[in-house]
């Protein structure tokens, strides 16, 4: 969380890269109707062709930004991101989708099964041709043949021939992009709980409320002291500065909170949960300053019974 505060700007550029891998395949799969292996092959295609821009551009981010942070979790985060996305991965990438385009078609092979019927069919790599080979035009000999352009049912018949070669593929690279996709759903949700908290943290600051980060004590028993806090949500409906409460609860066993009705004391429960709960969550706490233990007491209970022989 301290990361993002002191660089808002960056924080929210991961966030936009990550909405912006989610939000690709809305923009690929609106123009694709079959479910042929040819379309989805195509489709995934160009799915991962707006997703491997996105992933060079975290990557970008990481290589200009990684040693700023200093959280494991970002730290761990743009070290994967320079280790799977290095300079030889993104080539191999980027070749790899332009040898999936077939821009002179699939070389596919087959068997003849029953009744001359083909079998077996499997998409090969195209061999590599030498520059001799390519300049005196040599190598074993090869055939084709020529679909008339109104021959309809051929057109069909060689659809249907590619579909069975390219099937296995276009399933494959199909899940890629889904995996893909799957990593930035899962960045988009942890980075939207940052954004979250900086969006909160500047509201409350421009209001001129105080924040606070709070000082966790594990499972210190009976340890609360609060001063200044108030509850956030309070502040938005509010045209004027929020009176916050003081708390001495170190050592107590009981607290009870008593005065007349519209006195205020729903108010500071509740102010008390949610600074237990941003607390608890990483987060600044709305207050001038806090400490309480970070778990309650039954938790440490309930895990020493687990324990127990």
């Amino acid at each position: 969380m301290l990361d993002c505060l002191a660089r808002p700007e960056l924080a929210r550029r991961l966030y936009d890269l990550a909405v912006a891998g989610v939000e690709a395949k809305k923009q690929t799969y609106s123009f694709w109707y079959r479910d042929s292996p040819d379309s989805i092959l195509h489709k995934s295609l160009v799915l991962l062709d707006r997703l491997v821009g996105v992933l060079k551009e975290l990557r970008s981010v990481a290589d200009g930004h990684a040693s700023e942070f200093r959280s494991g979790g970002f730290r761990r985060l743009f070290e994967t991101v320079q280790a799977e996305l290095d300079d030889d991965y993104l080539s191999t990438l980027d070749e790899t989708l332009r040898e999936l385009r077939f821009r002179g078609g699939p070389l596919i092979s087959a068997s003849l099964g029953r009744a001359n019927r083909g079998t077996s069919y499997v998409l090969r790599k195209p061999r590599k041709r030498s520059l001799v080979e390519r300049l005196s035009r040599s190598g074993p000999p090869s055939y084709g043949f020529t679909i008339a352009p109104r021959d309809e049912h051929g057109h069909h018949a060689a659809s249907e021939l590619r579909n069975r070669g390219i099937n296995h593929v276009a399933d494959a690279v199909a899940q890629s992009a889904d995996h893909i996709l799957d990593f930035f759903a899962r960045l988009r949700a942890e980075l939207g709980f940052y954004v979250g908290c900086l969006n909160l943290h500047e509201q409350l600051t421009e209001r001129g409320e105080p924040v606070v980060f709070p000082e966790p004590l594990g499972v210190a028993p009976r340890m609360y002291t609060a001063r200044g806090l108030y509850d956030a949500a309070l502040a938005f409906h509010l045209d004027r500065p929020v009176v916050g409460n003081d708390v001495d609860a170190d050592g107590k066993r009981l607290m009870i909170v008593t005065g007349a009705n519209q006195g205020g004391k729903s108010t500071l429960l509740r102010s008390i949960g949610l600074a237990q709960l941003m607390m608890q969550a990483g987060m600044f706490v709305p207050a001038e300053s806090f400490r309480a233990r970070s778990a309650p007491a039954s938790s440490r209970t309930s895990s020493a019974r687990r324990t127990r022989p």
